[in-house]
């Protein structure tokens, strides 16, 4: 497929290169491209993602605080948190332990996202289109683009828990049904290939002068690819109950902006959620894993008992009771 791209793009294009140290011959080569770029209106990215990350960190240490004052007694008001949300943060352990690739690779693009969003937009931008499965980079350096752009989240993560929230409640779900090997399959799978089919029209379209040249450097990056490639995934294993309703969200979120909007994006979006869907469905015949139901798992807990500090055994020092 590489070099089917290469044929039809490098007429257009001249096999130019996406290194940040050839950027002025690029444009220099490319004067549509260079207008593009130069008409961008700059202003100053979103910077809230460090914000939730150091939230996120503020309620685990308020946790570990509650946890040290419930120890002195079960009747404080610190015993009284503890007990009413010890079950639920078991809850939590087992369902991030099941489904580990989804919350690292969670962290991986929230650490990009805190270092783009901190990083001045003209800058950020041309990292976004560096590291963007854009035809430029998919010509000169395939693997590396197709690997960068899976870390970074687009738009520099102004929809940031959109993103938390889907990969939480639905690929952490398909993690936890088919494994961590199988989703990486699927997710990578997704985004690879509805990359690279996006990008095979696209060259076309640069070819016959349906789209600017300009597209050839476009930001598109991967994170909302793999999103998407395993929200297709998880419509073969949603329960009867909420069937109807995923299938409606995933078609609005998916058809509709494909329908009104006509962006290059919108249809990467939709060959991702079908390639997902594939995937899935060729790799389901190995066998599923039993569903883990939130509410099932925390009702078969009970609260943990803290160990407290026996204070009349002074030559023990600090010892732990059950």
């Amino acid at each position: 497929m590489f070099a089917t791209v290469s044929q039809v793009l490098l007429p257009a294009v001249d096999q130019p290169s996406p290194r940040p140290t050839t950027l002025a011959e690029f444009l220099a080569e490319n004067p549509e491209v260079a207008t593009e770029v130069n008409s961008e209106q700059f202003g100053s990215p979103p910077d809230h993602v460090l914000y939730y990350v150091l939230g996120l960190g503020l309620l685990a240490l308020i946790w570990f605080l509650i946890k040290r004052l419930a120890r002195t007694g079960p009747d404080g008001w610190a015993g009284w948190v503890y007990a009413v949300f010890d079950v639920q943060i078991q809850t939590l352990r087992i369902w991030l332990s099941r489904s580990p690739v989804t919350f690292i690779y969670m962290a991986c693009w929230t650490v990009t996202s805190v270092i783009i969003q901190g990083t001045p937009e003209q800058i950020s931008g041309m990292l976004d289109r560096f590291n963007s499965t854009n035809l430029v980079g998919i010509v000169t350096q395939p693997l590396r683009v197709l690997f960068s752009s899976a870390f970074l989240v687009a738009d520099y993560g102004a929809a940031f828990l959109v993103y938390v929230l889907v990969y939480t409640l639905i690929t952490s779900r398909l993690e936890q049904r088919i494994g961590s090997a199988r989703v990486i399959l699927v997710c990578a799978g997704a985004h690879v290939f509805g990359s690279l089919t996006i990008l095979s029209l696209e060259a076309i379209a640069v070819k016959f002068h349906w789209v600017p040249v300009g597209t050839v450097f476009t930001q598109d990056v991967g994170v909302s690819y793999v999103m998407v490639g395993s929200l297709g995934a998880y419509l073969l294993f949603v329960g009867k109950k909420w069937r109807p309703w995923y299938f409606a969200a995933v078609g609005i979120g998916i058809l509709g902006p494909l329908i009104l909007s006509h962006t290059v994006w919108d249809l990467g979006h939709f060959l991702a959620t079908t390639y997902g869907f594939l995937f899935a469905l060729l790799l389901k015949r190995w066998g599923v894993r039993q569903a883990i139901g939130w509410r099932s798992t925390a009702a078969s807990r009970t609260v943990r008992q803290l160990p407290t500090w026996q204070h009349d055994e002074p030559t023990a020092g600090r010892s732990l009771t059950a």
